[in-house]
């Protein structure tokens, strides 16, 4: 099952596209959080085989009551894109080009003994820079913090993400990101909401459940 969310006139909408059976179910509420994934997830019917999101807090609160036990696949797409944000494009360190390296290699693992190997040599550069990480800088008030901060911010989200980034490799026919709807499904409805943007929200979730409805009626033949 794989989960995301995209905004919908003043609210969100809550997308759960079914990959083994092509079946899409979706909610709506007025923000992103818990209560609303919760709700949208009661509409799924059966127990998911694993589930593939971009982590979001509520999203994984509400899963871990909606589907007790269900393996995750953290989307590598999303750790990607974050992680870049902190080391940037060109980073000036050695530490920080030897990280964005690792990073990038994310996406280019396919099997266990490989995510096995990623994760010792992440390991390794963890020992490596420790002491570089661990370097601090201190302001005129005398008040310290963090050199590196925003790399270690990226260290921080890395660290967190590893045991749900690879889930994949033991679980078949898993996708690694959650591209099948946030790039494609939902792709395609956002240009559509844009296409109408100045309907009401109460007009855009009607827009998006007719939508949703023919996009499984077109997957069913």
């Amino acid at each position: 099952l794989v989960l995301d969310a995209l905004s919908c006139g003043t609210g969100v909408a809550f997308i759960l596209r079914g990959l083994d059976h092509n079946q899409t179910t979706w909610g709506f509420a007025g923000q992103e959080d818990a209560t609303g994934w919760f709700a949208s997830m009661q509409r799924v019917s059966g127990i998911p085989r694993v589930l593939v999101s971009d982590h979001q807090k509520g999203l994984r609160l509400s899963a871990s009551f909606a589907f007790p036990g269900v393996l995750h696949q953290r989307c590598q797409a999303h750790i990607i894109r974050q992680a870049h944000v902190w080391i940037t494009k060109y980073p000036k360190t050695l530490a920080g080009r030897t990280m964005r390296a690792l990073v990038l290699r994310l996406s280019r693992i396919e099997r266990e003994d490989d995510a096995r190997i990623w994760i010792a040599t992440f390991e390794r550069w963890l020992e490596h820079f420790k002491t570089f990480l661990a370097e601090k800088t201190e302001g005129p008030n005398g008040r310290k913090w963090f050199t590196h901060r925003y790399l270690r911010k990226a260290v921080s989200l890395i660290r967190g993400c590893t045991d749900e980034a690879f889930t994949f490799t033991i679980a078949p026919h898993t996708p690694k990101t959650s591209n099948h709807v946030e790039g494609g499904l939902n792709a395609q409805l956002k240009e559509h909401l844009q296409r109408h943007r100045g309907l009401s929200t109460e007009r855009q979730r009607a827009l998006v459940a007719l939508f949703l409805s023919d996009w499984n009626r077109r997957k069913l033949f």
